[in-house]
């Protein structure tokens, strides 16, 4: 007799859902749904959280702009805007033309309870933090650093990762060494890593490649998973 009361529950619980449902779709337009490639992109996504005891001292969450990353970017750029077929391809090309000259990541980051302190989070010489790009465990330091405004598009790629609290730059690289080889090559680039660095403290995040230079998603679990400062909420 319980299991029998069990189960009409069950079919009522289940049957007022599909109402609710229902009701609000009829009431609050949803629009038609277009792809966002977010499952594909945070595979490019990577984050990091480093603490001193309990004190934040820098949160992190970096977007390697690959050319796979930049292929869906412009998908989805050339879908909002309806760019053509021929356009679509032009605006593609220019895209991929940036990975042949520079290695790119976005980068949010943050250090809460610093925030109006005047000074720039990331950068070469006057950062807080350095950063620095190891292919093949060879030291590449970055050709530009600069704070940046992101189009929604690359938020999105961020997920949930990204606030309005954190701090976005672009950090580029040279793609090619001094005799004009690419520095990452499919096939021979295992895995390429970028090093945060200050002053008595470093960690890493790492991109592992396949054959086609293209990087296994992350599924291990983040040590680092206390995302909050907690001194700044008592």
């Amino acid at each position: 007799m319980k299991q029998i009361w069990y189960y009409f529950c069950c079919v009522l619980l289940l049957t007022g859902c599909s109402r609710y449902i229902c009701w609000v779709e009829d009431v609050f337009n949803q629009g038609q749904l277009t792809p966002d490639y977010t499952q594909f992109t945070k595979c490019y996504v990577r984050s990091l959280r480093i603490y001193d005891q309990f004190t934040t001292l820098g949160l992190f969450d970096i977007l390697w702009l690959s050319d796979e990353v930049r292929s869906y970017y412009a998908k989805i750029y050339a879908c909002k805007v309806g760019l053509s077929k021929d356009r679509y391809q032009l605006f593609l090309r220019r895209q991929l033309e940036e990975n042949n000259h520079y290695i790119s990541f976005y980068v949010l980051a943050s250090i809460p309870g610093c925030e109006g302190g005047g000074g720039a989070i990331l950068g070469n010489t006057n950062g807080v933090w350095s950063i620095i790009l190891f292919i093949n465990d060879r030291p590449y330091v970055p050709v530009d650093i600069k704070m940046v405004d992101l189009v929604p598009e690359y938020m999105r790629f961020f997920g949930n990762t990204f606030t309005y609290f954190k701090t976005p730059y672009l950090v580029t690289f040279a793609a090619k060494d001094s005799n004009g080889q690419f520095l990452i090559q499919p096939g021979t680039t295992k895995s390429i890593k970028i090093v945060l660095r200050r002053m008595g403290r470093q960690d890493c995040v790492r991109w592992t490649l396949d054959e086609r230079g293209k990087s296994f998603c992350c599924c291990q679990t983040d040590p680092n998973v206390l995302f909050y400062d907690l001194p700044a909420l008592i």
